[in-house]
């Protein structure tokens, strides 16, 4: 699957945009490429170096985490 059509699925299920006027974090898709091509996911609960490096080194396309890079505007 690619990253897009990921982004959506994941978007619709979760519904991250209800909870716009309450959650001021950026929710959603923070780096990426829509093309991309998505076999393996990995999770953590902050965007950091760290994590980053440890998703490379398991071979994940895509790394999901609680505490994303950016906070409101």
């Amino acid at each position: 699957m690619n990253l897009s059509e990921l982004e959506t699925y994941l978007s619709q299920t979760l519904q991250h945009g209800a909870w716009a006027s309450r959650d001021k974090s950026m929710n959603g898709l923070q780096v990426g490429r829509g093309e991309t091509e998505v076999r393996r996911v990995a999770f953590a609960v902050d965007a950091s170096l760290q994590s980053f490096e440890r998703a490379v080194s398991v071979g994940a396309q895509l790394l999901v985490v609680h505490h994303g890079l950016f906070w409101g505007s």
